[in-house]
């Protein structure tokens, strides 16, 4: 309860709820993020995001969460797991996407902003609309190459994104 309040009082718009490293079993991850969710909600004005590597977590996470505190975010959508996006239309979740992919994170920004790319042509064939406000994190890319992957953006998400990902 205090962890929560101190976050919220130090500007959190989101909780981040991970529970990976609880135990190497799905099963108890699974129970872990439940319950963490509703203790969570009991006593946060923020709503949740989700944060796990396994899509069958955040869809407990997300699933646990009756929506009182607003829209949850899913943390993250990476090329290692782009059925997550099936769950962002599910439960009206906002997202951030990575860089990282199958295999694991890029070694450098070009495979960022390559991988980056080929998500958001994922999210396209999963009916993902911007207009959603899904949340990019494009660590240590060149606002050049963000130009060249976002063409339809205006400037201005330009550089938020950009400046928030520094």
């Amino acid at each position: 309860k205090n962890e929560i309040k101190r976050q919220e009082a130090a500007g959190a718009n989101f909780l981040d709820l991970n529970v990976d490293e609880m135990s190497h079993k799905l099963d108890i991850q699974i129970k872990s993020m439940k319950w963490l969710v509703s203790v969570v909600e009991e006593y946060s004005s923020v709503p949740p995001s989700i944060d796990s590597s396994n899509s069958e977590i955040i869809q407990a996470g997300l699933s646990q969460y009756s929506g009182k505190q607003g829209r949850p975010m899913i943390n993250s959508i990476a090329l290692e797991r782009v059925q997550t996006f099936d769950l962002v239309r599910e439960f009206n979740a906002s997202a951030i996407l990575t860089g990282a992919s199958e295999d694991g994170m890029p070694s450098n920004s070009d495979e960022r902003v390559i991988n980056i790319n080929k998500i958001v042509n994922i999210s396209k064939k999963y009916d993902i609309n911007f207009s959603l406000k899904i949340l990019i994190s494009i660590l240590k890319s060149s606002f050049h190459q963000l130009l060249e992957i976002f063409p339809l953006l205006n400037l201005y998400r330009y550089l938020l994104i950009f400046l928030f990902c520094l």
